[in-house]
């Protein structure tokens, strides 16, 4: 791909993406990160440089698309505290000396070389790129020298191998074989075991049923596959992508209870907040797979899915100002907006992150077409093309789009799930469309601007289900789960009543319906709400 530059423009998740820019800049005190590298005795379970390496990446990236120098200040108090704190071994961290590798003691340090490697690149000091490197062999020298497995270790033996993901990233910015060789012995310790990634019937099987945890594997094993050619290493991803979907992935666009993928675990179901269901970082973790996968296969699919959990689960668990993230969120009940005192705070910063990388999430392009992956409003240039979208997707069906290429190029839009096109126009005509695999093509001549509207109508799906013997029914429009709003202990739906009208929506609410004279709106603005109603 060439250089570009993208960026939201206006709408909700523009807004989002605003305030938590100003949190990360202004709110967050970089002190306390810097402090996270001082040692302590007594935290075995001490998981604080996860969330001060995702800090010092998102000051990077906020100084990347803000130019302000307070972001870069911030990330500097950070790196500067690991620098001194760093031991002369390698080791990056905070427990004393015998505990460095306990329960988050190498998964800790697979965020910070990230951090490190992000302010590397944007400042060349070399100092970060070498502080990644020594932590990096600190962590492989001890398995691979001491002869200690690698797959021993918390979370069902996914933590330690987290490190794969950083350890690519490394290779890809020295070369050094080094790199390659710390990278072929984790895949050989997962082949066969039984964390075996590449080589599974069932996703259930696999010792680790833990939700982002496999993940930031599974995205490690793609940059591996990248690295070495390996196209079944891709497909075995493709594997556990679809599987999640299948089985796991609720009609909230998230899944796991207590973390956990589960049996029948997309069933019908009525998941309290006691239960830990839906977490916020296994949301976020899904989406980045997907668009990870979009990027190697351009199926459509891979955007429904991150439309289904950004606007569903995402919103619904993000803070008004921005600030914060819900840990849980169960599909009945008083919505949650934020994570309970003395919790870990992964999932406030994995949110942080999806917004804060999300201008880089609304294009695809290579060498023969760009295709816009969130439909939102925002720009796009590289040197080949020029985008400008503007929508409020998915809470109307308008998607208007400029578009001018400075050579022959095609623009693929997609036709998203549970949805079709009721209108296409180019510069103002009715245009003749063909969908294929859930496309529509548009080819561009050199310097040609086109103004194209895409005009989408959203069908209302109805999923039925039985708990303790008695059908239930939920709702979507579009990729919009909808719930009942203000709803009672005796509420129920006749089924012969089922029909949604469409209302004027109240409040915070987006999109309003009544069924069977309940009300219903969005998932995301609801409140004292149920998904899943029970008929009679």
């Amino acid at each position: 791909m060439n250089c570009f530059k993208s960026e939201l423009t206006s709408g909700t998740l523009y807004e989002y993406r605003q305030k938590i820019a100003e949190t990360l800049i202004y709110k967050v005190d970089a002190k306390l990160h810097a402090d996270t590298y001082t040692k302590r005795e007594n935290y075995d379970m001490y998981a604080e440089p996860e969330f001060t390496g995702k800090y010092l990446d998102l000051c990077m990236k906020m100084y990347r698309s803000y130019k302000e120098e307070k972001a870069l200040e911030n990330a500097k108090k950070v790196v500067e505290s690991i620098l001194r704190n760093q031991r002369e071994d390698g080791y990056l961290g905070c427990l004393p000396v015998g505990k460095e590798t306990l329960n988050f003691g190498v998964w800790n340090q697979t965020f910070t070389v990230l951090g490190l490697l992000s302010y590397y690149k944007e400042t060349n000091d070399e100092r970060a790129l070498e502080a990644a490197s020594r932590s990096v062999s600190y962590v492989m020298d001890y398995f691979i020298e001491g002869n200690v497995d690698i797959l021993d270790s918390l979370n069902y033996g996914t933590q330690h191998i987290s490190i794969l993901y950083p350890i690519c990233k490394l290779y890809r910015i020295t070369k050094k074989e080094i790199y390659k060789t710390y990278i072929q012995y984790i895949v050989d310790r997962i082949k066969g075991s039984d964390l075996d990634f590449f080589n599974f019937e069932d996703i259930l099987k696999i010792r680790s049923r833990k939700g982002i945890e496999n993940f930031v594997v599974l995205l490690g094993i793609l940059e591996y596959a990248d690295i070495l050619g390996d196209e079944e290493a891709v497909t075995s991803v493709e594997k556990y992508w679809q599987q999640t979907a299948d089985t796991q992935i609720r009609n909230t666009g998230n899944g796991t209870i207590e973390e956990l993928w589960t049996e029948n675990g997309n069933g019908c179901m009525l998941l309290g907040e006691d239960i830990k269901a839906n977490e916020t970082c296994v949301a976020v973790g899904w989406i980045e797979l997907s668009f990870a996968l979009f990027c190697l296969k351009k199926e459509a699919k891979y955007l429904d899915a991150v439309d289904k959990t950004l606007y569903n689960h995402i919103l619904a668990s993000v803070a008004e100002d921005g600030s914060d993230f819900a840990y849980y969120q169960p599909n009945y009940g008083k919505k949650i907006k934020s994570t309970e005192a003395n919790m870990y705070k992964c999932c406030r910063y994995r949110g942080f992150t999806l917004f804060s990388y999300m201008d880089e999430m609304l294009y695809y392009e290579d060498e023969k077409c760009i295709i816009p992956m969130i439909y939102t409003s925002g720009v796009y240039h590289s040197s080949d093309v020029e985008v400008v979208t503007e929508t409020n997707y998915p809470f109307e069906g308008k998607i208007k789009i400029t578009v001018s290429a400075h050579k022959e190029k095609k623009i693929k839009l997609r036709v998203p799930k549970n949805c079709h096109v009721a209108g296409f126009s180019v510069n103002g005509g009715q245009k003749d469309f063909e969908i294929a695999e859930r496309y529509i093509t548009v080819n561009l001549q050199k310097d040609m601007p086109l103004d194209i509207e895409l005009m989408l109508e959203f069908e209302i799906s109805t999923e039925y289900g039985e708990i303790d013997g008695r059908e239930y029914a939920s709702f979507t429009y579009g990729c919009l789960l909808l719930a009942a709003q203000n709803v009672s202990s005796d509420s129920v739906l006749e089924k012969e009543k089922l029909e949604p009208q469409k209302m004027i929506p109240e409040g915070d609410a987006k999109v309003a319906f009544t069924i069977d004279d309940i009300p219903y709106c969005e998932y995301a603005s609801a409140d004292n709400y149920s998904v899943w109603m029970p008929l009679v």
